[in-house]
C-alpha cells in the first residue's frame, strides 16, 4: 500500500512582493518602513516612492519561508505617528521580538504573521488485500482444484493441482481466459501433507510470469499460505474453484483485507479526509511505495482544487487550479 503525502510549499500571490500604501492626509505625506523581513535589496533599492494626493506607497519584497528569520519584523508608520508591526512567525510559537521599536507598539496594532506549514496529510493511492489460502493434503485435495488471484488491472494467475502428475488442466471459464504464461498445473503426486501439497503450490505460483511484481506468498509450513496483493486499481478477491467452476472445491481462501482505493481515476481526485486544504494552495506529492500515480511527479509543484470538504484534484498551474483543470490521473501508482 502506498502512502502519498501532500504538504504545502511557500508562494505569495504576488511572487514575494507585498504593495504597503500608505493613506495619509493631504500635506502630512511622510512615510516611514523602518525595518523589513528580508529585504531584497536589489529590489528594494529600486522600490518607488511617489505622492499621490496625500498618499505614498512602497513595495517590500519578501523571501521564501525557509530564508525568512523567525522574529524579522515589518513596521509601518503614518503621518501621525502611529505605527503597526508584524513579525514572522515560522513555528506557531515564536516569541515576539524584543526590539523597542516593535515593543513600543501598541499590542492591538502589532502581531505574528504565522508562517508554519501545516503538517503532511497522508492518503492511500492503490489498494491492498491479504488472505490466507489453506490446502488439503494430497488425498484431500481434487485434482483440479485451482487457485486464481486477480490485481487491480484484471491480469490474474492461477494455479491448478495436478494430483495424480498427469490430470487434465482445469476446464471452467475462468481458468481458461487466463493466458498460458500465468496459469499452471501444482504437481502433488509425490506429496502427501497439507504442508507439501501448500509448498508445492507457493513455488509454481511463483514461477509464473509476473506474479511476483504485485503478490507475494508466505509458507506457514501448515498447509496455509498468506497472501499480500500489492497493485494498482481496485483488487478482485481471491477465488478457488474446481475443474469446471461448478464450486470452491478443497481448497479455501478468505480474504482478510482489502482497502479501497482513495485515489479515483475516473474522476482524477483523491480523498482525504478532512483535508483543510484550499484551491489554488500549492503542494507537493511523495510515495512510500515505488510510484506515484501516472500523472504526478516527486518535486514538482502542483496547484489543489478543492472538490469538498475531503477531496481535491490537482493542477498543474495557479490558474488551471482556478479554471479548473485538473491533471489527468491515468492510474492508481505502482
Amino acid at each position: 500500500m502506498k502512502i502519498l503525502n501532500v504538504t504545502t510549499t511557500t508562494e505569495s500571490i504576488t511572487s514575494g512582493a507585498f504593495h504597503a500604501v500608505n493613506m495619509g492626509v493631504e500635506g502630512l505625506d511622510s512615510y516611514a518602513v523602518q525595518a523589513v523581513i528580508d529585504v531584497d535589496p536589489a529590489a528594494y533599492a529600486t522600490a518607488k516612492t511617489f505622492d499621490a494626493g496625500g498618499a505614498e506607497a512602497t513595495r517590500m519584497t519578501f523571501d521564501t519561508r525557509a530564508n525568512t528569520t523567525a522574529g524579522d519584523y515589518v513596521t509601518l508608520t503614518d503621518a501621525t505617528g502611529y505605527s503597526w508591526a508584524v513579525y514572522a512567525d515560522k513555528t506557531g510559537a515564536d516569541a515576539a521580538p524584543t526590539g523597542a521599536i516593535y515593543t513600543a507598539i501598541g499590542a492591538s496594532r502589532k502581531g505574528a504573521a504565522l508562517l508554519s506549514e501545516p503538517a503532511a496529510v497522508t492518503f492511500d493511492a492503490g489498494t491492498s488485500e491479504s488472505g490466507v489460502i489453506t490446502f488439503q493434503n494430497k488425498a484431500g485435495t481434487t485434482a483440479g482444484d485451482y487457485v486464481v488471484i486477480t490485481d487491480g488491472a484484471s491480469n490474474a494467475w492461477a494455479m491448478a493441482a495436478n494430483v495424480s502428475g498427469a490430470d487434465p488442466v482445469p476446464s471452467g471459464a475462468i481458468y481458461t481466459a487466463i493466458p498460458a504464461a500465468q496459469k499452471g498445473q501444482a504437481n502433488i503426486s509425490a506429496d502427501v501433507s497439507a504442508a507439501d501439497v501448500a509448498a508445492r503450490f507457493v513455488a509454481a505460483f511463483n514461477a509464473l510470469v509476473g506474479f511476483n511484481a504485485v503478490v507475494t506468498l508466505t509458507d506457514n509450513l501448515d498447509g496455509t499460505v498468506a497472501y499480500a496483493n500489492v497493485v494498482r486499481g481496485n483488487v478482485a478477491d481471491s477465488q478457488v474453484k474446481n475443474a469446471n467452476d461448478s464450486g470452491a472445491g478443497s481448497i479455501a481462501v478468505v480474504p482478510v483485507n482489502g482497502t479501497a482505493s482513495e485515489v479515483d481515476v475516473a474522476a482524477n481526485t483523491m480523498t482525504i479526509p478532512s483535508h483543510g486544504l484550499r484551491t489554488a494552495l500549492k503542494v507537493r506529492v511523495s510515495t512510500s511505495g515505488p510510484a506515484l500515480p501516472t500523472g504526478l511527479a516527486a518535486a514538482t509543484d502542483y496547484y489543489v482544487i478543492v472538490v469538498d470538504a475531503n477531496t481535491i484534484k490537482l493542477a498543474t498551474t495557479r490558474a488551471n487550479s482556478l479554471v479548473p483543470t485538473p491533471i489527468n490521473i491515468t492510474d492508481q501508482g505502482g
